[in-house]
């Protein structure tokens, strides 16, 4: 996933929809070095509704000047899927590591990789509209993994 963001940046607008704080996403951002790989960051406190409410990701749509229906999300939680949905998205769960006890949940990789030649290949008109055909692949795919137990 990070050498997708280093690939694409300044060809795909990218932005973070986060529940917290903006010193926290910032931190989090900056140790990864990818600070400045993102237009926009919306973090709690720039909307008022919390997931599953849209409010956010239409947000960073609205900011980053393409159309929700344009829009990808990656997402840890369910919740946020059904907020990125209910926004007119398309969105791909991706599971946080999580330990427990000495097992590690990991993400459907294989699912990713899938996924990682298409956004390659997208691209955003002056209007800020993706290729609709492409559009429909990734939004395929997207419902592709969703439908898959977690």
């Amino acid at each position: 996933m990070l050498a997708h963001i280093e690939d694409a940046h300044g060809r795909v607008p990218f932005a973070v929809v986060s529940g917290s704080t903006r010193e926290s996403v910032t931190a989090s951002l900056t140790a990864l070095g990818l600070l400045d790989r993102f237009e926009t960051l919306v973090c709690a406190g720039d909307y008022t509704r919390a997931k599953p409410d849209p409010e956010g990701f239409l947000l960073a749509a609205r900011r980053l000047g393409v159309a929700p229906t344009d829009c990808l999300v990656f997402e840890d939680t369910a919740l946020g899927v059904q907020a990125a949905t209910a926004a007119g998205m398309a969105a791909v769960r991706v599971p946080q590591h999580r330990i427990l006890g000495s097992l590690a949940q990991e993400p459907d990789h294989a699912a990713v990789e899938r996924l990682l030649p298409l956004l390659d290949r997208l691209e955003y008109d002056q209007r800020g509209h993706a290729d609709p055909e492409l559009r429909e692949e990734i939004l395929h795919f997207a419902r592709e993994v969703r439908a898959r137990p977690m």
